[in-house]
């Protein structure tokens, strides 16, 4: 729910026009809902630097998501570095891209 709840926000305050769609896509879409990380993966990310980050890259690597999209430059560069394990993130645009082809 944090991730979305973080996505809404962060779209009704950059891209409002945009909120159809995401209601579109997450109706047509089946969600998977997962447990929360554990304490100790948590832990680890936010000893990684990554704060109020930590529990939703830990519940991604910990469900073994698909993607990880984020506009956020930090893990956006963590992750193309390679520092996130297999966790492989895209930025909004590449998704876009992808979802295209």
């Amino acid at each position: 729910m944090r991730v979305l709840q973080e996505l809404t926000r962060n779209l009704r305050k950059k891209a409002p026009h945009l909120i159809g769609y995401l209601e579109q896509f997450l109706t047509g879409t089946p969600v998977e809902i997962v447990t929360e990380p554990l304490e100790s993966e948590t832990r680890r990310w936010a000893d990684a630097g990554l704060g109020s980050d930590a529990p939703i890259i830990a519940a991604a690597i910990a469900a073994h998501v698909d993607y990880f999209c984020t506009g956020d430059q930090q893990i956006l560069a963590r992750g193309r570095a390679g520092a996130l394990g297999d966790l492989d993130v895209l930025s909004p645009a590449d998704l876009l891209r992808m979802l295209a082809e």
